[in-house]
């Protein structure tokens, strides 16, 4: 049986195309990996996103999993339901995301997510946050901006069992900026797979 792992995707290359690189990059350790295991790659696709046949990604999937609709109403009697547990019975209850059910009904075995997460997800999430620039060049952002992606980085963290950053320096700020949530801080720097066969071809061709 596949082990299935599934990468909420909000970027489709046409405003970072890095992020575009570190998803292909991963997608291409994964399935070297271990070639004794059968892992499947499926993407869900953020509302906003739309990936072309095209795209580097595509070719990498298995399988594209719709982003469930997000229904007002659901989400406004989720809300009523959650208050009521607080203020009546001292309850503190978080309702399970829809798409923690859809990716669980479809055995899923983890979430990656670079998405700031809502609600509660019953499967392992692996978070990523590329960098933190909005700590390092405030000017290069209106203080809203800032105030969102802190936020947006906070509620991953805490939602995420396994946080990664892409560089030393990278999970540095994250140590500092998120103390309570260091123990889940892991390194996957950028990085460029060499094709197998350019060690085969000759030398000299390859530098001119």
């Amino acid at each position: 049986m596949s082990t299935q792992i599934a990468f909420l995707i909000d970027n489709d290359g046409t405003r970072w195309t890095g992020g575009v690189q570190y998803l292909t990059n991963l997608f291409y350790a994964i399935r070297q990996a271990d070639p004794q295991k059968d892992y499947k790659i499926c993407a869900v696709l953020a509302p906003s996103v739309q990936l072309k046949e095209a795209s580097t990604l595509s070719v990498h999937l298995d399988e594209v999993i719709p982003f469930p609709n997000n229904n007002l109403w659901l989400r406004l009697w989720h809300q009523k339901q959650i208050r009521v547990l607080k203020n009546r019975l001292g309850i503190r209850y978080q309702p399970e995301a829809a798409l923690s059910s859809l990716l669980r009904r479809k055995h899923i075995k983890a979430l990656f997510s670079a998405v700031a997460l809502e609600m509660r997800y019953r499967l392992p999430v692996i978070g990523w946050i590329p960098d933190f620039q909005q700590s390092h060049l405030p000017e290069m952002f209106s203080p809203a901006e800032v105030l969102s992606r802190n936020e947006d980085n906070r509620k991953l963290s805490a939602a995420a069992q396994i946080i990664l950053l892409s560089s030393q320096s990278a999970k540095t700020d994250f140590e500092k900026l998120f103390p309570e949530y260091a123990s889940k801080a892991r390194v996957l720097p950028f990085a460029t797979p060499v094709p197998e066969e350019i060690f085969s071809e000759d030398c000299e061709r390859v530098c001119k």
